[in-house]
C-alpha cells in the first residue's frame, strides 16, 4: 500500500494502475468531512487497482490532483464504487465531469436479489464474510496525522470493494445483467444530476401541506436559501431549518411583522430589511398562476379510475419484480409510473433494460 503526499508520486502511481492490464477496473472510494458545508471538504482518496492500492492525502500540502483525471476518465478502465453519488459529486465538483465507465456495487446487488440501498458493511459481510470495523466510521478524517486505525480502515474500503466487484460481476453475467448495471450507473449519475439548481431545491423540502400556493411560496424560499447556503457554503439548516421555511410560507403577508414571531427563526432574518425581503418574495409566489405552482403530491389528484389502474399497474409491477428476483422500485418509483401512465411518457421508463422488462409488458 501506497500513502500519496505528493503530486509527483501521485502522478506514477496513475501511470501504473493505467499500465496494468490485468485488472481494466479500480476499486474508488473517497473520505471527506461534510458536517457544516454545503461543499463536502475531500480529505483522501483511496483506489486499489487488481494489483496495487494506495491513500491519497488530499490535505497534504501543495499536493495536486489534477493527475487524477487520466484515470477517471480513461474509458478502458472501470470505476467501481458502492453508492456513488457523494463521491461522484466530489470529483465532479473538482474535475467538472463524471467519472466514467461507472460500476456501483450497491446498485449491481439489487440485480442480483437484494434491495436497493444495501450498506457496504452489509453487503462486505454477506458476500466475503468479513465484519468492519466501524470505530472510524465517523472519524474527523480531516485531522493530521491519521492513525494507523484510520489508514486501515479507509485501505480496507477498496481492498474489500475490489473483491466484492469480482463476485458480483461473475454473478450478473450469469444472469446476463452485466450490461443492465453499467447501464443503470450511468443513467443513475449523469453529470445534470450534480448540477445544483436552486429552482428544484424546494423537493428536498419536507412537508405534509398539500396547499400548491403553499409549495409555490416553498420554492421561491427555497431558492433563496439554498443560494445563500452556496455562498456562504454552510448546510441549509445553518441558513434556516425546513420547519422554519414552512413556517414562513404559511405567513399572511397583510402582517409581516408576524414573520419575527417564528419559532426558530435565526435572529439575523429578523431585520426590517429581511422581513421585506421574504415578504415580497411570497408576494412573488402569490403571483404564480396555478397551473404553473409546483406539485409534491400528484398521486393525491387522481381520480377514482386511474387510483384503480395505478393499483392494477403496482401489482403487475410486483409480479414482474418477483419474476427477477429484484425490488419492485428498481424497476420504477410510484411517481414513475404515474407519469407514464398520466402522459405516456417517462424518459427513465422508456429507455434500455426496463423498457425490455417491464414498460412493454405493462404500458404496451
Amino acid at each position: 500500500m501506497k500513502f500519496i503526499t505528493t503530486t509527483k508520486n501521485l502522478d506514477l502511481f496513475i501511470d501504473e494502475i493505467i499500465a496494468d492490464d490485468t485488472g481494466h477496473y479500480i476499486a474508488l472510494d473517497t473520505e471527506f468531512v461534510r458536517i457544516n458545508t454545503y461543499w463536502p471538504q475531500l480529505c483522501l482518496v483511496q483506489i486499489a487497482g487488481s494489483k496495487q492500492a494506495a491513500i491519497i492525502d488530499c490535505l497534504a500540502e501543495n499536493i495536486d490532483l489534477t493527475p487524477l483525471k487520466k484515470l477517471l476518465y480513461t474509458p478502458d478502465i472501470i470505476k467501481v464504487l458502492h453508492s456513488a453519488r457523494q463521491d461522484l459529486e466530489i470529483f465532479y465538483k473538482l474535475f467538472e465531469e463524471v467519472p466514467y465507465p461507472l460500476f456501483d456495487t450497491q446498485v449491481a446487488d439489487s440485480f442480483c436479489g437484494d434491495s436497493e440501498s444495501i450498506g457496504f458493511e452489509r453487503i462486505a459481510e454477506k458476500l466475503l464474510s468479513r465484519s468492519i470495523d466501524k470505530t472510524c466510521q465517523f472519524t474527523d478524517w480531516a485531522q493530521r496525522p491519521l492513525s494507523s486505525q484510520q489508514i486501515e480502515y479507509a485501505l480496507n474500503d477498496v481492498v474489500y470493494l475490489r473483491e466484492i466487484y469480482e463476485i458480483l460481476r461473475s454473478d450478473l453475467v450469469n444472469l446476463s445483467r452485466l450490461e443492465w448495471v453499467y447501464e443503470e450507473s450511468e443513467r443513475m449519475y449523469m453529470a445534470e444530476s450534480f448540477i445544483v439548481d436552486p429552482a428544484k431545491s424546494w423537493k428536498r423540502v419536507k412537508s405534509s401541506n398539500k396547499d400548491a400556493r403553499f409549495w409555490a411560496r416553498v420554492k421561491e424560499l427555497a431558492a433563496w436559501r439554498e443560494q445563500e447556503s452556496q455562498r456562504k457554503n454552510v448546510n441549509r439548516g445553518k441558513i434556516m431549518k425546513d420547519d422554519v421555511l414552512s413556517n414562513l410560507c404559511l405567513t399572511d403577508i397583510n402582517n409581516p411583522l408576524d414573520i419575527i414571531k417564528i419559532i426558530g427563526l435565526p435572529s439575523q432574518y429578523k431585520t426590517p430589511e429581511y422581513i421585506e425581503i421574504f415578504t415580497q418574495m411570497l408576494k412573488n409566489a402569490d403571483s404564480t398562476p396555478g397551473a404553473d405552482c409546483p406539485n409534491k403530491f400528484i398521486h393525491g389528484h387522481l381520480t377514482g379510475m386511474q387510483k384503480e389502474k395505478l393499483k392494477e399497474i403496482l401489482n403487475h409491477a410486483d409480479e414482474i419484480a418477483k419474476e427477477l428476483n429484484v425490488p419492485r422500485s428498481l424497476l420504477g418509483n410510484k411517481d414513475d409510473i404515474i407519469k407514464m401512465m398520466l402522459t405516456g411518457k417517462n424518459q427513465k421508463l422508456q429507455k434500455g433494460w426496463r423498457k425490455e422488462v417491464f414498460t412493454q409488458k405493462v404500458f404496451g
